[in-house]
């Protein structure tokens, strides 16, 4: 038996089988229908498509070349969300379409932010079927200078001094970026912007990069 598989899959869901050459005895045609996948349809020979269930769509033959089954997959995104068991991504999810994996990448953000300064909304009421998947980021610097501790910067008498370094030079901090920074906690400047708000794309994993040189996160975190 010979088949021809014609599909974009997993850019689209639409998996079509034609049998090019036909055994004379007759045979099972099985296709996989994913675990993740609802809504799936089979169509064998220009019958009217029947709904499937995750594990195997099958059609018997006896086959003929020509004869073709379709298999529509439909692709939406999701929320998965990690084990809880797992402390690095504690209190993150992130998106699949399909059996795709979604990151987020650093170049559709804003100029000024930076993938480790958002969070995002809950997207599970705002995702659509198709592509790009979208949600809501919010930038959390706003709530960093909202936190009541902030880094206190030790004077050249070691005194700890709060806020800018004065003109005397005490407390004055080195300008050239050292891989550490030494931080002391105290209590912060009460001020503190609104929060920013932005939709944004999120792009298959596989395709990371594609558009230049940048970085990306999977987990997104929700606070």
């Amino acid at each position: 038996m010979a088949l021809s598989v014609r599909t974009d899959y997993p850019d689209d869901g639409t998996v079509v089988v034609v049998v090019e050459e036909a055994p004379e005895t007759p045979c099972e045609l099985r296709l996989r229908v994913p675990e993740w996948c609802e809504g799936a349809t089979f169509r064998v020979r220009g019958a009217a498509p029947v709904d499937v269930s995750p594990g195997w769509a099958t059609a018997v033959g006896p086959w003929s070349p020509g004869d073709r089954v379709e298999l529509h997959l439909p692709l939406r995104p999701r929320v998965i969300e990690p084990d809880p068991r797992i402390d690095s991504v504690r209190g993150c999810l992130a998106v699949q379409h399909g059996p795709d994996v979604l990151c987020l990448e650093g170049i559709d953000l804003p100029a000024g932010w930076s993938l480790d300064d958002v969070a995002v909304d809950d997207p599970s009421s705002e995702l659509r079927e198709g592509m790009p998947a979208r949600v809501s980021l919010r930038s959390r610097s706003a709530l960093d200078a909202a936190w009541p501790y902030r880094p206190r910067v030790r004077g050249a008498a070691g005194r700890l001094i709060a806020g800018r370094a004065t003109s005397s030079g005490e407390g004055a901090v080195s300008s050239s970026p050292g891989p550490y920074r030494e931080t002391h906690l105290g209590p912060a400047d009460p001020s503190g912007g609104a929060e920013d708000r932005v939709r944004v794309a999120l792009r298959p994993y596989r395709g990371w990069g594609r558009r230049g040189r940048t970085t990306m996160r999977i987990w997104l975190p929700t606070s």
